[in-house]
């Protein structure tokens, strides 16, 4: 009897097949990460080369070339990587049971740990918010705004929920998730320009500590004024996307880029 239409002559699924992983292809597409992330960090974008990277991998250009069809795709695919981790991190913490300052507290061990594990990648997304966004293509920038625009919202799960058990004053929390963004991207640029006199592990602990003391003291109490969720919020969701990445390469000096499509 002839093999059935999703199975092979030995009886596997042809699906199955497709699943299989090289190992010796993962292998090269790592090491090519690694050589990219190496000279991406340091270097920037438009100073490293696709044969630079390719020779620090010990592999032809033209298999490199086989990964990614262009030095913009493989730079965006590292920037993705980082930002998709970041992204399951918080989301993780959304998910976890108790209040939102044992959410924060484990959220911030969490991205600490993340932060020291992947140095590397850090540099490379602060290196990234220096170049010129306009000079790449509309797709991979808005691809990066809708991890940040999510990892925002998820935040602001957390902040709401810290609002309503009142551990946080009675804001917007958007502007609290902007606020704590900002309080973590601080830290982590102070880290990287001097890690010798900045312990990011003992900061993160300090920046706990202070909101542990804000908790104790209530929150619904620290500030007067109702509690605003909605306020501005039509004007966000009208507004691009864009603004969020501006937000934060503001915070490390770079001036306003806005997407205007590649250069020719």
């Amino acid at each position: 009897m002839s093999p059935g239409r999703g199975t092979t002559a030995g009886g596997r699924s042809r699906k199955s097949l497709g699943k299989r992983r090289n190992p010796r292809k993962d292998q090269r597409e790592q090491a090519f990460k690694r050589a990219a992330l190496k000279f991406f960090s340091a270097k920037g974008y438009h100073r490293t080369t696709m044969s630079e990277i390719a020779l620090e991998a010990g592999f032809g250009k033209g298999t490199l070339y086989w990964y990614w069809k262009s030095k913009e795709e493989l730079y965006f695919s590292l920037i993705e990587d980082m930002h998709r981790e970041f992204l399951d991190l918080v989301e993780r913490a959304v998910e976890r049971e108790g209040s939102a300052l044992d959410k924060l507290r484990w959220l911030g061990e969490e991205i600490t740990d993340l932060y020291y594990r992947d140095r590397e990648y850090c540099k490379l997304s602060w290196k990234m918010r220096a170049e010129e966004l306009e000079t790449f293509s509309p797709h991979h920038v808005e691809r990066l705004y809708s991890y940040i625009n999510r990892t925002k919202e998820k935040l602001q799960e957390i902040m709401a929920q810290g609002v309503a058990e009142g551990i946080f004053p009675p804001h917007d929390p958007y502007y609290l998730a902007c606020m704590l963004m900002g309080l973590v991207e601080g830290m982590e640029i102070q880290w990287l320009e001097d890690s010798k006199s900045f312990d990011l592990r003992r900061a993160m602990g300090m920046a706990m500590e202070i909101l542990s003391a804000i908790a104790a003291g209530g929150g619904s109490n620290a500030a007067e004024g109702p509690l605003r969720a909605g306020h501005g919020r039509a004007e966000r969701a009208g507004s691009s996307s864009g603004g969020a990445v501006r937000r934060r390469a503001d915070v490390a000096g770079q001036p306003d880029a806005r997407v205007k499509g590649k250069r020719s």
